[in-house]
């Protein structure tokens, strides 16, 4: 039931109605569907849209909002409005009383029923008061029948929200543990790599083993995979210094070696 009456304005749809009505609109095929399948085909439409596509029909609820919003104030100014508001503020009072007893209630039934059957005596059958009542419950049942309609499909668009809201969840997380178990995979292919490389390298002596910075102050007594780091670091250094020929070669050697025996599987030749 509106919350304004009978013949209040309807309030305006959501965005997401708007596109289904004008999908519906543009394909006979769709519209002829039932409308649990219309709402399903076009949500999975409404989902892959981008926001500027879906802008068009939020900017359209915002125009009908200012529209609903206009007609309401010029009908809450009619006497019809006025006559609504007052029998709707007399139920609430009927209905907020707590302190009768059965007696009572039965008393005001009889008064209650007495007073509509006496009503329905004075309307004569087939008279124009008769036609004009039965106009007036067509419009108003019509009315509810709309509404109904309309709460049903903002139902079934927000469970659709709500649908496309949980698979999105599902579809998240499962990407955070595929993403978790390839790093967990990766870190164990990297301490593997470390352990094969300090074996690799633990026969090499470096000159001048001072400490480097990147070895915290510790000097390269032996490679292990938490050194070989810094121990490749300052290999690399004294490589590059063009006074290390021999020590290139013997670099070349120890990997040449380790690949050979397949102690450093990771690398090939």
């Amino acid at each position: 039931m509106r919350s304004h009456g009978p013949n209040a304005p309807q309030k305006p749809s959501s965005a997401f109605m708007y596109f289904l009505r004008y999908q519906c609109s543009q394909s006979n095929d769709l519209d002829s569907l039932p409308f649990n399948e219309k709402r399903s085909y076009a949500s999975k439409t409404w989902q892959s849209m981008s926001q500027e596509q879906k802008q068009v029909y939020y900017d359209k609820v915002r125009t009908e909002q200012k529209a609903y919003d206009i007609k309401l104030a010029e009908y809450k100014k009619t006497d019809e409005y006025r006559q609504w508001l007052i029998k709707h503020e007399n139920s609430k009072a009927a209905r907020s009383k707590n302190g009768k007893s059965a007696k009572d209630m039965n008393g005001d039934t009889d008064s209650i029923d007495d007073e509509f059957a006496s009503k329905f005596r004075r309307i004569e059958i087939f008279t124009p008061e008769f036609l004009d009542y039965n106009k007036q419950r067509e419009m108003q049942l019509r009315n509810l029948r709309k509404e109904v309609t309309k709460q049903e499909e903002e139902t079934a668009s927000f469970s659709t929200h709500i649908d496309g809201l949980s698979s999105a969840n599902s579809a998240m997380t499962q990407q955070i543990k595929s993403s978790e178990e390839s790093l967990a995979q990766e870190e164990k292919l990297l301490t593997k790599f470390y352990q094969e490389l300090a074996s690799a390298f633990s026969s090499l002596q470096l000159p001048n083993l001072e400490a480097s910075p990147r070895s915290h102050g510790k000097s390269f007594d032996r490679t292990t995979p938490d050194n070989i780091e810094a121990f490749l670091s300052k290999l690399m250094e004294l490589i590059q210094s063009g006074h290390n020929e021999a020590l290139k070669s013997k670099a070349k050697e120890c990997l040449a070696a380790a690949i050979q025996s397949n102690s450093l599987s990771l690398c090939s030749i």
